[in-house]
């Protein structure tokens, strides 16, 4: 995923994602392959450099997605973790995550053991 297509979703949805915010990506890969294993695997999508930079500079503390990674099985480079591994402070990525979200939005999220606030859903 580039820059522009989360962007593009972010003009859409008319919010914005600030400094301390948890990013979670639904891609729909979940849903898609999670009864085919390898696929789950290998087909999926994942942030790119330019992406993962915007996302660093703006402050982005978490960033998931509902796939087995944030990075696409296509990029030797593993783009998103890279960055993360040059950041500092360092933001963490996440996978697995499946909310069926069907629109961007604002939320705070109470996990246990844990109270997440600041949490930017981008379809």
């Amino acid at each position: 995923m580039t820059k522009a297509i989360l962007q593009e979703a972010l003009n859409k949805s008319g919010l914005d994602i600030r400094k301390g915010d948890t990013v979670l990506l639904y891609t729909g890969t979940y849903d898609k392959n999670k009864d085919d294993p390898e696929a789950y695997l290998n087909e999926r999508p994942g942030l790119d450099r330019e992406a993962s930079l915007w996302l660093a500079d703006i402050g982005v503390v978490v960033v998931g997605i509902d796939a087995a990674s944030v990075d696409s099985p296509a990029d030797p480079n593993l783009s998103c973790h890279a960055v993360c591994r040059e950041q500092t402070p360092r933001p963490e990525s996440r996978s697995g995550i499946s909310n069926e979200a069907d629109t961007c939005r604002r939320e705070t999220i109470a996990s246990v053991p844990e109270h997440i606030e600041n949490v930017f859903t981008m379809l």
